[in-house]
């Protein structure tokens, strides 16, 4: 495998090892980048494309196959993955769902490259707004299998409770995912209070599994929506190749019917514990997001 290629994973993969960006922003406004080009997309797509074919790859030796066969399954659906954001960057009705749910093609493909199984074998397919998941696996003896995703159902409840949150239906039909206007400067559960908008005056906004939460003032900027749109397609990710199968080891029976996410969560709490939220827009998924939310 190519050095360089073996370095962007590691970037990705370990975000405490890098503070410096890799990718340059299309947003002026953002220390005053030039444009992304051909070269940046090119590289994203790259890094996408080699963690998803690492990971399916990894998890293929351990299920006594093939690396190579699980690299090169894993890095197609790595690719969707990456033109699954790309649209969910966009400016447009229905960019957020669309680009989620091509995204989920993409994380199945990579699920299924890491068990042996062909390409569309089992298909993980997020119900936009709503924090379940189906489980779809054609010519099976039970074809849809529906399973909560823990997280997103915690958060959601959070703020359907919260008399400071209102849920946007609009904006969540067309983003995929719950989104909530936010009436006071504690974004979401257990996330430190922000200021309305930091040193570059971007509005501020936070996602915690499928749920995005965003304070009223940022309601009408369509970066910083787009912004969080790309994490949840990061989180629905680490689901996907990662906490299925953390999940079916730590907890075979609640995983029957629950999505713990017990990666995600983990990574969660490592984020805000040892991570001030200036350092939090340095690790290389806030990068990520910002290069496809803000052009």
């Amino acid at each position: 495998m190519r050095p360089h290629v073996v370095i962007l994973c590691s970037v990705v993969a370990f975000p405490p090892l890098t503070a410096e960006p890799l990718l340059s922003s299309q947003q002026t406004g953002i220390g005053g980048a030039d444009p992304a080009d051909f070269a940046d997309h090119a590289t994203v797509m790259g890094v996408n494309a080699a963690l998803g074919g690492i990971t399916a790859g990894l998890f293929r030796i351990l299920n006594h196959g093939s690396f190579v066969e699980g690299f090169v399954q894993g890095a197609l659906g790595g690719g969707l993955v990456y033109a699954g954001k790309r649209i969910a960057g966009g400016q447009f009705a229905g960019a957020g769902l669309l680009g989620r749910e091509l995204a989920s093609v993409g994380n199945s493909i990579v699920f299924n490259a890491a068990d042996g199984r062909g390409a569309f074998d089992r298909l993980l397919v997020p119900l936009g707004p709503l924090p379940v998941r189906l489980i779809v696996s054609p010519g099976a003896r039970r074809p849809v299998w529906p399973k909560v995703d823990l997280v997103s159902f915690a958060s959601l409840t959070f703020g359907l409770v919260s008399s400071a949150r209102s849920l946007d239906i609009g904006e969540s039909l067309s983003s995929g995912a719950a989104v909530f206007r936010v009436k006071d400067e504690q974004i979401a559960p257990g996330r430190t209070p922000l200021p309305v908008a930091n040193t570059d005056g971007v509005r501020q906004g936070t996602t915690v599994g499928g749920t995005i939460f965003l304070n009223e003032r940022s309601m009408g900027d369509p970066i910083t929506l787009a912004h969080e749109r790309i994490h949840v397609i990061q989180f629905d990710f680490v689901l996907a190749a990662w906490s299925d199968r953390s999940d079916s080891w730590l907890v075979p029976r609640v995983d029957r019917y629950v999505k713990v996410n017990s990666v995600a969560a983990t990574l969660g709490l490592v984020n805000q514990t040892f991570f001030l939220p200036d350092e939090r827009e340095n690790l290389p998924w806030e990068f990520e997001a910002r290069f496809f939310s803000e052009r």
